[in-house]
């Protein structure tokens, strides 16, 4: 009886020893890159539906959308980023790029496709290669703008209504913003020869266009006061005995009513400016409360000297 004791005893002592003994697994680095790390969630309007961004060590990502309430399994959207859900809770859009694997094989970054989901079907949908899109507001348009051809300065700039075929094409654009909570877009228009460079105003809701500048020159990106329908725009300005270039601020107090009604802060004209300063674009535009003043900063613009024809 006693030598079965000391058998039990060493038995037992003998299968923790082995368990220290065994090698410890290793981890690798194809491990180490499926580790994942929760990012930023977005909640829609109306509270229904929260979407997640998941990031793995490698760069890939991926968008996770669920209901608030729990009641279905999340829909999961791969290699996709910067979700936004639109103003009346009906879509939610997204960019939806390639994997890292994918990316690393590319002499060259492919641009990113616009990913579509409707929230009532949760029907997924990839459509067109894109720079940037915005929905307005109220969620009922969207406007896309395409990345540039490589024979070009700018994109297409598109303007559709989710859910049904109805697309408006404005064009080759450089940039556009959406009138704060309102109706309009006003975008930027730069073509290959600058010949039709200009500024315009689009409703969707009437499918109408308003011209309302044009030239030669760049225009910025139109800046739109908040909750309101003032718009500034910055336009270049070039002058042969001047260093570099500077900027105009075109000004409307109400573009759509009155597109001739324009005032200009020119750089060339403003007498206090002299000869050393011109209107700069870093730091945008800045409106006061009542609109009717605009803050902008200034650069060091000095004259150089040009030498006479010999």
């Amino acid at each position: 009886m006693k030598q079965h004791l000391c058998s039990w005893i060493f038995l037992l002592a003998a299968f923790p020893l082995a368990a220290f003994a065994q090698e410890k697994p290793t981890l690798t680095a194809d491990d180490y890159d499926q580790w994942e790390r929760l990012g930023s969630f977005e909640l829609s309007p109306n509270g229904v539906w929260i979407v997640s961004t998941i990031t793995r060590v490698d760069g890939d990502r991926r968008l996770e959308l669920r209901d608030v309430a729990g009641t279905r399994d999340p829909l999961v959207l791969d290699h996709a980023r910067s979700p936004s859900f639109s103003g009346d809770s009906q879509w939610l859009m997204y960019r939806q790029g390639a994997s890292t694997a994918v990316q690393e094989k590319r002499d060259e970054p492919a641009p990113d496709s616009l990913g579509m989901v409707n929230l009532s079907t949760l029907a997924d949908t990839v459509l067109m290669a894109i720079s940037r899109a915005s929905f307005r507001d109220d969620g009922k348009w969207l406007a896309v703008l395409g990345p540039p051809p490589s024979d070009s300065l700018a994109g297409d700039l598109l303007v559709l209504r989710p859910g049904d075929n109805l697309v408006t094409t404005l064009g080759s654009a450089d940039s556009y913003s959406w009138q704060d909570e309102g109706e309009l877009l006003a975008y930027s228009i730069k073509s290959s020869t600058a010949a039709g460079n200009g500024v315009s105003l689009f409703h969707p809701d009437e499918s109408r266009i308003v011209p309302l500048t044009s030239g030669m020159v760049s225009f910025g990106t139109p800046t739109w006061k908040e909750e309101d329908k003032v718009l500034a725009v910055f336009r270049s300005v070039e002058r042969d005995s001047m260093d570099g270039e500077a900027k105009d601020v075109l000004y409307w107090k109400d573009p759509w009513a009155l597109p001739q009604d324009l005032a200009v802060l020119s750089s060339t004209d403003r007498t206090e400016f002299g000869d050393s300063l011109g209107v700069s674009e870093h730091g945008g535009i800045e409106f006061t409360p009542d609109g009717s003043t605009v803050f902008v900063g200034l650069r060091p613009w000095t004259r150089v000297d040009v030498e006479a024809d010999t």
